[in-house]
């Protein structure tokens, strides 16, 4: 076969044009079946530059990829947007505990409305070794300013045996045991100021109550048991030595009654009158 290329007459095989036309058939093929295979059409636009354009086959194919990537990403940051907006949180009050007795810090601590008899513990550096720690309700919630007098063990069961015999009548009528001081708290705790079974300071019908201060002249056994460090025995020999001598002239006379030193006074001067 004779081909004339640039005034040359070239002799080629018809084998070889048969063969090379095969080969560029068996190409186009294989492009159509990996355009087919891919899912996609190809769309060559009428431009001047002949540029092609890809398009989606599948889902919303009359809109071009391009132009919903943005609308889906605004949508997921409205969706994420949505789970991480939170509402704030009210805030706790705050309230005051006075911690005295049995602890390493006695003082004033503050606390969220809410937290535990164990929270005002520890914050007043924990119970001394000599506290009732089994005879104290641990998990008590505080609610508003309160005092809490930890006691020793001691004094635990000083006030279960003053208290018994102080209800021995009531015990002999109704056959029920009672006692003063054993509430929800437990009877290694006195909570003044606060109801939940334990002795309230502040009551206005009280003989014994002065301005929130125990006046030592008139207060009752059980009174003067709300005092720190002062259980019912030490209560009783208050109320004899009055009886006996007359009413206290100034607060420090109460360190004449056997078993109050300077500093056990030291925790009560605060909170005594004798007026």
């Amino acid at each position: 076969m004779l081909i004339n290329l640039f005034g040359r007459e070239i002799y080629i095989k018809k084998s070889l044009v048969v063969i090379a036309a095969l080969v560029l058939l068996a190409a186009a093929l294989a492009i159509g079946y990996a355009v087919n295979s891919s899912g996609a059409d190809i769309i060559i636009k009428n431009d001047d530059d002949f540029s092609m354009a890809w398009e989606e086959s599948k889902g919303t194919s009359d809109i071009p990829t391009t132009d919903r990537k943005p609308e889906a990403a605004n949508q997921k940051a409205e969706s994420e947007g949505g789970q991480n907006v939170a509402e704030p949180e009210a805030e706790v009050e705050e309230i005051k505990v006075y911690v005295v007795g049995c602890v390493k810090n006695e003082g004033i601590v503050t606390l969220k409305k809410g937290q535990l008899i164990d929270d005002a513990i520890k914050a007043a550096g924990g119970a001394t070794e000599d506290a009732d720690i089994k005879n104290i309700n641990l998990v008590y919630e505080l609610t508003e300013n309160v005092m809490l007098r930890i006691r020793s063990v001691k004094e635990s069961q000083e006030t279960s045996q003053g208290s018994s015999n102080n209800n021995a009548g009531a015990q002999s009528k109704s056959g029920a045991k009672s006692s003063e001081n054993e509430g929800a708290a437990g009877s290694g705790i006195e909570i003044i100021k606060d109801s939940g079974g334990a002795v309230v300071i502040g009551n206005k019908g009280s003989s014994g109550i002065s301005g929130g201060k125990i006046n030592i002249n008139t207060a009752t056994l059980e009174e003067l048991d709300t005092l720190p460090g002062i259980g019912a025995a030490t209560a009783q020999k208050i109320i004899d030595y009055r009886q006996k001598n007359g009413k206290f002239k100034k607060i420090s006379d109460i360190m004449q009654v056997s078993g109050i030193g300077a500093s056990k006074f030291d925790k009560i001067k605060d909170i005594i009158t004798v007026d």
